[in-house]
């Protein structure tokens, strides 16, 4: 692939990944308004998931054509990595772990990550 081709599919897969984050964000909005054992607010959970897989995507899809990676995470708890890597699985539902409030709220420093050049 050419250089202005993976710079087309850049721009395309950039739009894409801004959209899929709004729609985050407004799921998330909208998971707050609602109990969280109604059907509403597990519908909400289960598009979540969806419109995660298809960020991942389309992140993978950048780095294929060129993109800078950027910071992969902010700094967080262990128990919002374990949620995020629930989330990359298909069957996000079936995957249960023990809490533990003195383990899951400890932070973890985010990193960036640097390109080696040789």
């Amino acid at each position: 692939m050419g250089s202005a081709a993976r710079a087309g599919v850049r721009g395309v897969t950039d739009e894409a990944q801004m959209f899929l984050t709004r729609l985050q964000l407004e799921i998330d909005e909208e998971l707050r308004e609602f109990p969280r054992a109604s059907v509403y607010h597990r519908s909400l959970v289960d598009i979540d998931h969806l419109a995660t897989q298809a960020l991942h995507s389309v992140q993978r899809l950048r780095l294929l054509a060129g993109s800078w990676p950027g910071i992969q995470r902010a700094d967080c708890t262990f128990r919002e990595i374990i949620e995020s890597a629930r989330g990359r699985i298909g069957p996000h539902n079936r995957v249960e772990y023990t809490y533990l409030p003195e383990a899951g709220e400890t932070r973890v420093e985010g990193r960036v990550g640097r390109l080696a050049h040789d």
